[in-house]
């Protein structure tokens, strides 16, 4: 029984990795929990709660989609349980499930601020883990780098860079997207828009063809953001639109909304 939890769990954190879409994730998460509860599989269920959480976020049930809390969790009790246990590594979890939630709703000093709290807890990590983990932070450190020009975030978003290269050199398929994308991204926010524009089609052609949604939308949306400094709105507001509907596919309802009100302003 210990296993098959130990798998459910890891099924989980993979296909969270892969982008498979949220609402059949979510069907196959709820049975894992109901099977971890029937066999009192108190370990793993601590760890798999704040992950469904988060799709149930995705999905728009929650009251606020930036914070574990809602039909399977309470944030703010589990904090204090988890953290009286000493259990580091669900909060770990809870942090990390945190991180992606802050960087899909555009929310990235929350998310610079979590990543920070990951540091703390990086004896408890996975390696699955540490990679998502390292390419959030780098995401968010350039999406910050473009407001403050802070040399320590870019330095940050290479370090970050390095890793994804060494990934990408013994499983492409899961990683060369990610390692275009923050070349583009790098590119873009220091100002050689030619070049990142190249880079960023790359990634968003690669995501597509795995079938990462989430990552396919983050990138078309960022590739917007580079477009609209250089005052290519026209372009833009296609990059957006895709962006939201593969959002859509993806079945992140937060997202899709966030997207619509950021194009209606720009339709205007």
């Amino acid at each position: 029984f210990e296993f098959a939890a130990l798998a459910a769990f890891m099924y989980g954190i993979n296909a969270g990795f892969a982008s498979h879409e949220l609402p059949s994730l979510f069907e196959k998460m709820l049975g894992f929990r109901e099977m971890m509860i029937a066999y009192k599989q108190e370990t793993m269920l601590a760890l798999l709660l704040p992950d469904l959480q988060g799709i149930a976020n995705l999905l728009g049930r929650s009251n606020d989609p930036l914070l574990l809390t809602g039909e399977f969790m309470d944030q703010e009790v589990q904090d204090l349980v988890y953290e009286k246990a000493s259990h580091q590594t669900a909060e770990y979890v809870i942090t990390l499930s945190r991180l992606s939630l802050a960087v899909v709703m555009g929310d990235f000093c929350l998310a610079e601020t979590l990543g920070r709290d990951l540091q703390g807890l990086k004896q408890q990590r996975t390696a699955l883990a540490h990679t998502i983990a390292v390419f959030l932070e780098s995401v968010t450190a350039l999406a910050l780098y473009r407001q403050t020009k802070s040399r320590k975030r870019l330095q940050l978003a290479r370090k970050g860079l390095k890793q994804m290269r060494v990934h990408a050199k013994e499983a492409p398929h899961n990683f060369l997207d990610r390692v275009y994308f923050l070349e583009g991204d790098i590119a873009a926010v220091t100002g050689r828009i030619s070049e990142a524009v190249t880079l960023y089609r790359l990634a968003t052609n690669l995501a597509q063809k795995e079938g990462f949604l989430c990552q396919e939308a983050l990138y078309c949306e960022r590739w917007a953001i580079a477009l609209q400094c250089v005052l290519r709105e026209k372009e833009a507001i296609r990059l957006f639109r895709r962006a939201r509907d593969v959002y859509a596919k993806w079945g992140a309802v937060i997202a899709v909304d966030r997207l619509d009100l950021k194009l209606q302003s720009l339709e205007q």
